[in-house]
């Protein structure tokens, strides 16, 4: 296996694992809740996004790693599914902060997330990271 090829499939497998973890995480905490909520907004505007995030990125970062590891045709395609909903996600938190002046930790978390998944969906562009 390419370097390439298992830093993107490290990459998406641990931020798989990450975000669930973040989820379960805001889930069972209201201290953790606290941080990630937008100032004046209540809880369910943060909880909401609980079930799109652990289908399209917790399950979409594990399909794709899986893809990158066995260099499957389909590879590409989930890889551009969870940029878009990185990316969906991260303009919504980035927007929430600027109009808020507040929760700028998860709209940086978020642009990570969309900057690493982009760079291993472009290094995929042609159907292998290697």
């Amino acid at each position: 296996m390419a370097t390439r090829q298992r830093v993107a499939q490290g990459y998406l497998l641990l931020q798989a694992m990450a975000i669930a973890g973040w989820w379960l995480w805001l889930c069972t905490s209201a201290a953790g809740r606290e941080q990630f909520t937008v100032a004046g907004w209540p809880e369910e505007s943060l909880l909401a996004f609980a079930v799109p995030d652990s289908v399209l990125l917790v399950l979409g970062s594990a399909i794709a790693s899986r893809g990158v590891a066995l260099g499957r045709s389909w590879t590409p395609l989930a890889l551009w599914l969870v940029v878009g909903a990185a990316g969906y996600a991260c303009l919504y938190c980035v927007a929430a902060s600027a109009l808020t002046n507040s929760m700028w930790l998860g709209s940086s978390l978020m642009v990570l997330c969309l900057l690493g998944t982009a760079c291993i969906a472009w290094w995929n562009r042609k159907g292998t990271v290697a």
